[in-house]
């Protein structure tokens, strides 16, 4: 005689068997995440990396924009950009029910040595952006980052003449009518008046400064000779193309707070213009100008 209840319990077996197996047990699940570094990234996403770039210090964060999930690394200050940070891997752990964990590997990098890099502080930052998707199956209350940064790479400067140092020089630009910092670094052998006067020239390096001497103006300092807190800083005749009161005062003023703010120990400066006493058309510089702190602003 055939047993049938035998054979509803060896089917009930099967069926179990079958679920559990499609359900994945707690067997860890880990795999390689693919991503990419952002090109074109919403406003808001760009606002969050704006953010982590004025931290000016080693920092790491994430955030969630729409379905994308994008991670930042910031290295801190380095004195040019040679020295940089990158993603080099994002790989994700899961085992059963419990949340995803996204590892966030990054490394500092080196220089290279057969390149030649400007001499200006930088703060860099590697974004990367991988997306929801490509975790499995899970909601983003479910999601830990973690950071794992391989900060080994050493920033070291052997320069081949020991009298050259590494000088952090401050600059003034303009930026919606004000004047701001921006800071940068300058290997000499020492910090003279001509070579504040010759980085301030070369213009910004932050986004959206300005410089505010016309193109084509040079300029020549020396120390007055009875004064040596006196500067005397001679412009050639296109400083008299400047515009406007308000350009006339952030042109000046540029030069004035620039050259006492460095560690020239100047107090004052004298203006000339192709070796003789002049006046822009709204301003007066024929005396000595000191620091004018009302229209500097301070960097967010």
């Amino acid at each position: 005689m055939v047993n049938y209840r035998n054979f509803m319990y060896i089917g009930l077996a099967v069926l179990l068997s079958i679920a559990v197996g499609c359900g994945g047990g707690d067997s860890p699940a880990s795999g390689d995440v693919p991503f990419e570094k952002p090109e074109d990234p919403p406003g808001e996403v760009r606002e969050w990396m704006s953010d982590i770039e004025d931290l000016q210090e080693p920092h790491t964060d994430w955030m969630v924009h729409n379905d994308s999930i994008f991670v930042a690394v910031a290295r801190g200050e380095v004195p040019h950009p040679g020295h940089g940070v990158e993603v080099e891997a994002i790989r994700y752990e899961r085992e059963g029910d419990e949340p995803v964990t996204v590892s966030v590997e990054a490394r500092h990098t080196e220089p290279d040595k057969d390149t030649s890099y400007i001499q200006v502080i930088s703060y860099p930052v590697a974004v990367a952006r991988f997306e929801l998707d490509d975790l499995p199956d899970v909601e983003v209350g479910d999601i830990m980052v973690r950071f794992d940064v391989d900060d080994s790479a050493v920033v070291e400067h052997d320069p081949e003449d020991e009298d050259v140092q590494i000088h952090s020089v401050v600059l003034f630009f303009s930026n919606d009518g004000y004047l701001e910092r921006d800071v940068r670094a300058v290997e000499a052998e020492a910090l003279t008046i001509d070579l504040v006067l010759a980085e301030l020239m070369i213009g910004p390096e932050t986004e959206h400064y300005h410089r505010t001497l016309p193109e084509g103006t040079k300029m020549l300092g020396q120390r007055d000779d009875d004064d040596p807190e006196l500067a005397i800083v001679d412009f050639s005749e296109e400083i008299l193309g400047v515009q406007g009161s308000l350009g006339e005062q952030l042109a000046v003023y540029s030069v004035v707070n620039t050259l006492v703010e460095n560690e020239l120990d100047i107090s004052r400066v004298q203006f000339t213009v192709d070796g003789e006493e002049a006046n822009l058309g709204h301003m007066d510089f024929s005396g000595p100008l000191e620091y004018d702190e009302m229209l500097v602003r301070e960097s967010k």
